[in-house]
C-alpha cells in the first residue's frame, strides 16, 4: 500500500521551506528562491494527486459473509484413526474428511441489489445488500472493477446513483470504511443503527477530491429474497469486465 505523509509532517515541510525562502530572499538569491518554490509546488502536487495511482490496482476475493465449514466434529475427531487404517497397503495416508471439509456460505436474505454506474472513473460490478440469520447486514461487491485513487471510501448515501459525481456528500451518508480493493468480491458490514430504507445508493467516494468514482442504486424489486448467494470469481462475469 502507498503511504502518504501525515498532516503534521507536511506542516513541518511547509514551515521549513518558508524559512529557507525567507533566508534566501535576505541574501538576494532570487533564482534559488524560485527553485525552492518550484520544488515545494511539485512535492505538494505529488502528495495531493498521487499520479502513480493511475497505473496501480488491487484485487480481493473475499468469501461470502458467514462462510462456515461443513466438516463435522465427529469426522474431525476420527481423522487420525481413519488415516492409520488406510495407510496399511501402500503407506500413503489419506484424509477421509478432506472432501467433507468444504466451505459453504450460510443462507443470506438478499434485501437489495444494483449495478454500478461509471462516474468520475470507469466502474462496473454489482452491489448487494444482504442479511444473515442473526440480523447482521452486509454490503457486498460482486465483480467490482474500478480505478485506483487517493482516499477511496465506501459510502451509503441518500443521493440517486444517476446524480452528478460531486453531490454524494451534500445529504445523508454513512461511511463503511476504506475501499478494500479496486476489483473483485468484497464485504462491508453495515452498522446495526443504520436505517437503510432512508438511503438509496452506494458510492465509491474519493474524499481527497470530493467526487464519486462510481455509484450503484439499491433496487429492492430486483432482490431475490432468502437464498444462498454464490460468489463469482473476479472478472468472470462479462457484464462486469472493464472495457479497454
Amino acid at each position: 500500500m502507498t503511504h502518504r505523509p501525515s498532516g503534521p509532517f507536511l506542516a513541518v515541510i511547509v514551515r521549513s521551506s518558508l524559512l529557507v525562502i525567507a533566508a534566501l530572499r535576505l541574501s538576494g538569491m532570487r533564482k534559488s528562491v524560485i527553485a525552492v518554490v518550484a520544488v515545494l509546488a511539485v512535492a505538494v502536487g505529488l502528495w495531493a494527486f498521487q499520479p502513480w495511482k493511475l497505473f496501480t490496482s488491487s484485487e480481493l476475493d473475499e468469501a461470502l459473509p458467514g462462510t462456515v465449514s461443513t466438516a463435522s466434529d465427529d469426522s474431525a475427531a476420527t481423522v487420525e484413526d481413519a488415516a492409520a487404517a488406510t495407510a496399511g497397503s501402500d503407506g500413503a495416508a489419506e484424509d477421509p474428511a478432506a472432501d467433507e471439509a468444504t466451505a459453504e456460505p450460510a443462507a443470506l436474505t438478499e434485501l437489495a441489489r444494483g449495478d454500478f454506474i461509471s462516474q468520475a472513473h470507469p466502474t462496473s460490478g454489482e452491489a448487494i445488500i444482504s442479511e444473515d440469520a442473526d440480523g447482521t447486514r452486509y454490503l457486498r461487491f460482486e465483480g467490482l472493477a474500478s480505478d485506483d485513487g487517493p482516499d477511496l471510501f465506501v459510502w451509503l448515501t441518500d443521493q440517486p446513483a444517476e446524480a452528478a459525481d460531486d453531490v454524494y456528500d451534500d445529504g445523508k451518508y454513512v461511511n463503511l470504511g476504506k475501499l478494500k480493493a479496486t476489483s473483485g468480491n468484497q464485504n462491508y458490514e453495515i452498522p446495526a443503527d443504520v436505517d437503510i430504507d432512508s438511503l438509496t445508493s452506494v458510492s465509491i467516494w474519493c474524499d481527497r477530491f470530493n467526487v464519486s468514482f462510481g455509484a450503484a442504486p439499491w433496487l429492492k424489486d430486483q432482490a431475490s429474497g432468502s437464498q444462498t448467494i454464490k460468489p463469482q470469481p473476479p472478472g468472470s462475469n462479462p457484464r462486469h469486465r472493464r472495457q479497454p
